[in-house]
């Protein structure tokens, strides 16, 4: 009766981006309402994506605030922050490129994490999500240490 609700109900929001998600009674897992089930490793790589799109974008804000003008107490620890966190956002971006690569080459059961990303970009390369990750985060965590630092006067 809900789903009959629901499919009477689509054709008025065509451009809706709600995902409705089914459980399956017999094993629990959830499913797309048009795909196959997802398991425990894409609902993690979802969270992932989602996670570092907010700090990506929590990122650029922090540099357009320091860039803007903010007095510090010293030029040179405003240029160093404006560095780290501008290779925080291309970390960022690398991670968010590599996703889609991860969630294509993971084997069933295998960990994101481990998973080797397959691209080309001068060559034949591979990367895994902890090699963009980690820098993203430890650049982001330096360019805010290095901001608080030039406003301490």
């Amino acid at each position: 009766m809900i789903m009959a609700n629901l499919r009477d109900h689509s054709s008025a929001f065509p451009d809706s981006r709600v995902r409705v998600y089914l459980l399956d009674r017999s094993t629990g897992e959830s499913q797309g309402m048009n795909g196959p089930p997802l398991d425990s490793q894409t609902k993690a790589l979802e969270f992932v994506s989602q996670a570092n799109s907010y700090t990506l974008v929590a990122t650029i804000a922090l540099l357009a605030w320091v860039a803007s003008g903010v007095e510090f107490s010293n030029e040179t620890l405003r240029v160093s922050s404006m560095v780290c966190l501008t290779l925080a956002v291309v970390f960022g971006v690398c991670t968010l490129s590599l996703i889609p690569l991860v969630q294509e080459a993971r084997r069933p059961g295998q960990s994101n994490f481990d998973v080797d990303a397959r691209f080309l970009m001068f060559g034949h390369r591979s990367a895994r999500l902890k090699a963009s990750m980690l820098p993203q985060y430890a650049f982001l965590l330096a360019g805010l240490i290095l901001y608080i630092a030039g406003m301490i006067s």
